[in-house]
């Protein structure tokens, strides 16, 4: 069993998927893979293609210990699409990410409403961690438990957050006071939406570049626990795993 961690902990997700090939979204996928691994922090990051993950390879300081999650479209999980149907674009999917990217990907980002129908092919294909996508991270983070061995986990912070009523001029990028701030046992997720930062301006890159570098000198310092999302998946299953033990040893006391 891993020791308790006692730190704050938190794990980003980079959504990488969707973005045109122009030279403009190239120099800012560059831009964010070398701002996560100059740091030496792991990170997350979310694909719609192979190729994306051989961009995504060549890029990154350390490409073996790259992890990626499949971006899961609404139009191949309409209603008129069979479960057998999704079962091999699913194993078509994941088999040439993990050619591209060489280790398993074992998560998913898209809507859990129309996933949980899906949950036991998602795990027929190794699948243990399902990322929503929020279109509001104003609320506190979800992480529950699905069935077949499965998780749900929603972000707590958006990178950039989404316009509001009081911010309409600037979106600014959460603090590192405001991470500290959530006091939970649960690890923080952050969602950074590479085509909704390069809408935002360079003001909210300015933003993740500075939570960026604080967060690793936080981590330096045992301040914080940054891990990947799979690192987190796996954690919450050990130790989902052994609380019917400890159970059993409480009641035989």
């Amino acid at each position: 069993m891993k020791p308790a961690i006692t730190v704050p902990r938190v794990a980003f997700v980079v959504d990488l998927s969707g973005a045109d090939p122009d030279q403009a979204n190239a120099a800012r996928v560059h831009h964010l893979v070398h701002l996560f691994s100059g740091h030496r922090l792991p990170a997350t990051w979310t694909v719609d293609s192979p190729e994306r993950v051989v961009q995504l390879r060549k890029q990154h300081t350390s490409p073996e210990k790259v992890e990626v999650a499949l971006k899961i479209d609404r139009h191949w999980l309409s209603p008129l699409s069979s479960q057998s149907q999704f079962r091999a674009e699913l194993e078509s999917r994941i088999s040439a990410l993990t050619a591209a990217s060489g280790t398993s990907t074992h998560l998913v980002v898209g809507d859990p409403q129309l996933l949980r129908s899906r949950v036991a092919i998602l795990a027929e294909q190794g699948v243990t961690g399902i990322f929503a996508e929020r279109q509001n991270c104003s609320t506190p983070a979800k992480l529950r438990p699905l069935p077949c061995g499965l998780w749900q986990l929603e972000p707590g912070f958006c990178i950039p957050p989404k316009r509001s009523l009081l911010n309409l001029l600037v979106r600014r990028c959460p603090t590192t006071k405001q991470l500290l701030a959530v006091k939970e046992a649960n690890p923080t997720l952050v969602m950074v939406q590479s085509t909704e930062l390069g809408r935002a301006g360079a003001r909210a890159l300015q933003g993740l570049e500075k939570l960026r570098r604080e967060m690793s000198w936080a981590s330096s310092r045992a301040q914080w626990m940054v891990a990947t999302v799979g690192e987190t998946v796996a954690e919450l299953a050990d130790h989902r795993a052994v609380q019917p033990q400890q159970s059993i040893l409480r009641s035989a006391a």
